[in-house]
């Protein structure tokens, strides 16, 4: 694997989530409340508010249920391209 390929990952796939944390904790610090989403009234839609930080478990909760199947269809292509990686690494293209 050559550096610029793995600058590559890390920017395409880590900076955009360490912006997010940033802005997650800029927010926190001025107002005390973490953004949330609040409800959905559309598939496809969300509606964000600011959550007291002890609301969190709460809702978190309510969305549980919402967020699995897309959090293991995540894990799957996570652990995917992973073993795609270590393959390459090995010198084994994919199929």
């Amino acid at each position: 694997m050559n550096k610029s390929f793995i600058k590559g990952v890390f920017a395409g796939l880590l900076v955009p989530l360490m912006f997010i944390g940033a802005v997650v904790y800029w927010v926190h610090k001025l107002t005390a409340k973490v953004p949330f989403p609040i409800d959905r009234p559309a598939e496809g839609q969300l509606t964000w508010g600011l959550v007291p930080v002890e609301e969190v478990p709460e809702q978190w909760e309510r969305w549980e249920p919402v967020v699995a199947p897309l959090r293991q269809r995540v894990y799957s292509q996570i652990a995917q391209a992973r073993a795609t990686v270590l393959g390459l690494i090995a010198g084994h293209p994919p199929a």
